[in-house]
């Protein structure tokens, strides 16, 4: 392959993740990006398992541990906002995430 310059559209979780691997493999990768700005919020969804294990991979998960949004319990409410049921995040943990994407996975 001569031309190993690759276009990503969006700097979301995605795009650059997807950069870092790219460039890692050879590849020339440019982000670009619509948004005025960088955003300055938001929120930490479903970022579990697997998320932490690709950080990990990356050599980001210290410094995400070190500033990170830490949840300590995931709980379900009521619409007033109280606690009907909820369970501590430990337990993501002890969940080997390969399963849900190799079915090869032991």
């Amino acid at each position: 392959m001569r031309n190993k310059t690759i276009l990503i559209s969006g700097v979301g979780i995605a795009g650059p993740t997807l950069a870092y691997w790219l460039k890692a493999a050879g590849f020339v990768p440019t982000l670009v990006e619509r948004a005025p700005s960088l955003r300055t919020g938001g929120y930490v969804i479903d970022f579990w398992g697997l998320g932490y294990d690709t950080a990990e991979r990356m050599g980001l998960k210290s410094e995400i541990n070190r500033v990170g949004y830490h949840v300590g319990e995931l709980r379900i409410v009521d619409d007033r906002g109280n606690r009907l049921t909820g369970f501590g995040t430990k337990v993501f943990d002890e969940i080997d995430w390969r399963a849900f994407c190799d079915p090869d996975a032991q």
